[in-house]
């Protein structure tokens, strides 16, 4: 019930369909092509690999994972999953040498850094690089994957694909502790993306 559930709202949310153009590199993520229009990934390869970033993430400590979105779009689903998992955030814009500038009041040394918007976080990947991070992204068809340890491909141009990927990241991140999984149980996905639940 459970994939099933997760590959439903994958595909109702849109995070599926991927960019008119497709990286030769993303060509094993990809179910079809619609020429000009769009492309349309495979919902089990995303599955997989939101299960993959999820295992990832339960490999560090919270205060060492940052996630950048940069969709305004996404807020809540950015929101949310940043209160839940306790981790540091950024939306928008990236505040410049926040991972490199000693001297930054917001300064964050990270471990492990999340990006929705790999070809618009070009300042962030290469910070995390810099200081020898793991990085995830969510990655479209469109996009390069120089600087990306693990991809989970998608739609990342739509806020409410974004989230929904967050959600189900979350979700799974929740298993591994009784306390967060009681916690997220009573969450439903649309709530997830529509308002600030903690």
């Amino acid at each position: 019930m459970e994939k099933k559930e997760e590959l439903e709202s994958l595909k109702n949310y849109g995070v599926r369909i991927g960019a008119p153009t497709r990286n030769a590199f993303l060509k094993e993520f990809v179910f079809n092509r619609v020429a000009g229009k769009f492309t349309i990934f495979n919902l089990k390869s995303i599955s997989e690999r939101i299960r993959l970033a999820s295992n990832l993430i339960t490999q560090y400590e919270r205060k060492e994972i940052f996630l950048f979105c940069a969709r305004d779009q996404a807020y809540y689903g950015v929101y949310n999953f940043s209160k839940f998992l306790k981790i540091n955030v950024a939306l928008g814009t990236y505040p410049a040498g926040l991972m490199t500038n000693y001297n930054n009041k917001s300064y964050l040394e990270p471990k492990l850094v999340i990006v929705t918007n790999p070809g618009m976080s070009k300042n962030v990947l290469r910070d995390a690089f810099k200081i020898n991070s793991t990085v995830i992204g969510i990655v479209n068809s469109d996009e390069r994957i120089e600087y990306l340890d693990l991809i989970i491909p998608g739609n990342n141009k739509s806020g409410r694909s974004i989230s929904s990927i967050l959600y189900w990241i979350a979700y799974y991140v929740s298993r591994n502790k009784q306390e967060e999984k009681e916690i997220f149980d009573k969450i439903n996905i649309e709530d997830f993306i529509t308002k600030e639940i903690f």
